[in-house]
């Protein structure tokens, strides 16, 4: 079946899921970030082949067949175009002019710190005394700021340390902070906030990484663009289909997982 536009979606592998060895690796990168990339059906022969034009021009970077996002290392970008060689420059170059009024583009950066915070006050509601939603965001802000390796290395427990290490976390933090309590005053009072929210809080939970979170945000741009008709292609990601459940539950329509060897939309979203 033809639709109107056809979007295609990848997602960030590394470190995706959460587990004691992502975690505590030297190159974890608390963000999970996704992509898509979409165009009318009207105009995809003409997308496509400038994509495949692309391609040819830098076969030798394929990996596996596929021009894939690694083919430009981390270590390359670490200072922007300053550490890029004029060979990346050029490629960076050419995959941009890509790029025109045709191509719908959408990303999600989701923090994992975030989620587990969230997970943890699922059941807490905004009340006229307590404003949950600033909470979670004091403590996402906190953990992410100083990097306390004890929370980092203790959420993969999925246990009730977890909460008992925020306790000590925060505690510290305010003792810490005593030391120059003028410009630390504010932050004492939400830490204190904290605990005492930490205090009651229910310490049966599951940490389980899923994927709804860039699904919500995709179908608040589709519906911001007004666009209904369309179909969403998924790299396909093995025999569970985690995240063509997580794409249908939240209520996007004619989503299907492909291999992206046969969908330049696939790969230009890795990309």
């Amino acid at each position: 079946m033809t639709y109107k536009y056809n979007f295609y979606y990848d997602e960030s592998e590394h470190s995706r899921k959460i587990n004691k060895d992502t975690i505590t690796a030297d190159n974890y990168y608390d963000n999970f970030i996704t992509g898509v990339v979409g165009w009318k059906s009207e105009k995809a022969d003409e997308i496509e082949k400038k994509y495949l034009a692309f391609e040819e021009k830098y076969a030798e970077r394929m990996i596996n067949g596929e021009l894939k996002s690694s083919t430009i290392k981390n270590k390359q970008i670490r200072n922007g175009f300053a550490s890029l060689s004029n060979d990346n420059i050029i490629f960076l170059r050419d995959f941009f002019k890509l790029f025109n009024n045709d191509i719908y583009l959408f990303f999600s950066v989701s923090s994992k710190i975030e989620y587990i915070v969230h997970q943890l006050f699922q059941n807490y509601q905004n009340t006229l005394m307590v404003d949950i939603d600033s909470m979670k965001y004091s403590i996402i802000k906190a953990i992410v700021l100083y990097q306390p390796k004890e929370i980092i290395e203790g959420i993969y427990t999925n246990t009730s340390e977890f909460i008992e290490l925020l306790r000590q976390f925060f505690n510290g933090r305010i003792t810490a902070n005593k030391g120059n309590l003028p410009l630390k005053i504010q932050e004492n009072q939400s830490f204190i906030q904290i605990l005492m929210i930490l205090d009651e809080i229910c310490e049966s939970f599951s940490i389980d990484w899923e994927y709804s979170m860039p699904f919500y945000g995709l179908k608040m741009y589709l519906d911001e663009m007004n666009i209904s008709e369309y179909s969403l292609i998924i790299d396909r990601e093995g025999d569970d289909s985690k995240t063509l459940q997580a794409a249908q539950g939240i209520g996007l329509k004619n989503v299907e997982e492909k291999d992206s060897k046969e969908y330049v939309g696939i790969r230009w979203a890795d990309m």
